[in-house]
């Protein structure tokens, strides 16, 4: 839903930079050359096309399962996980939570509910919202227990270390996004 969303605010986001001006009610589309409505065209588009930009980084959150490692893709971060680090997933009403041999957690926003979507899920609704079941049993199988006895400390906290891969800024699409609707309300208002 969110990459859907994220397409429609991106067409949107063409169409406003291209007839978007500052009249008022049944005012008609300003003349050729007349750059008074570059402001609007811009403003209306660019707001566009940073909404568009937010969907798609919503909806590529997503967690990969490697031979070796787990990554959890998140709105910011990119988690890197190593398959005998996992301790356990639980599944609550709120979120999906995993817990590592560390005793740290991580709870993917992807798997959060809040407010109504808590209130469905103990109505019995929507029990497997965003395949938060599926992920926990995929996570289960694919990890290697490992007894936490013999768990080498100097390891555990060269994890705490390397856990954040990078950050996921996503900045070539809004860039991409941002100077394609620039480049199209100017040439808008050049000729249009």
């Amino acid at each position: 839903m969110a990459y859907a969303a994220g397409y429609i605010f991106a067409v949107v986001a063409v169409v406003l930079a291209l007839v978007a001006h500052g009249g008022g009610k049944g005012a008609g589309m300003p003349p050729s050359g007349d750059w008074s409505a570059i402001g609007d065209r811009l403003i209306a588009g660019e707001v566009t096309a940073v909404f568009a930009w937010g969907f798609f980084k919503l909806g590529s959150q997503r967690i990969i399962l490697t031979d070796n490692t787990m990554r959890i893709v998140t709105w910011f971060l990119t988690l890197t996980v190593g398959r005998n680090e996992v301790a356990d997933v639980a599944l609550s009403r709120q979120a999906l939570t995993i817990v590592l041999i560390d005793g740290s957690t991580i709870e993917p926003a992807m798997f959060w509910s809040s407010g109504p979507g808590v209130v469905y899920l103990r109505a019995g609704f929507f029990r497997n919202a965003m395949s938060r079941e599926k992920i926990r049993e995929k996570i289960l199988q694919w990890r290697e227990p490992t007894d936490p006895e013999t768990v080498n400390r100097g390891f555990v906290k060269s994890l705490a270390q390397r856990r954040i891969s990078r950050v996921r800024a996503n900045l070539p699409l809004l860039v991409g996004l941002v100077a394609f609707v620039a480049a199209e309300a100017a040439i808008a208002t050049a000729f249009l």
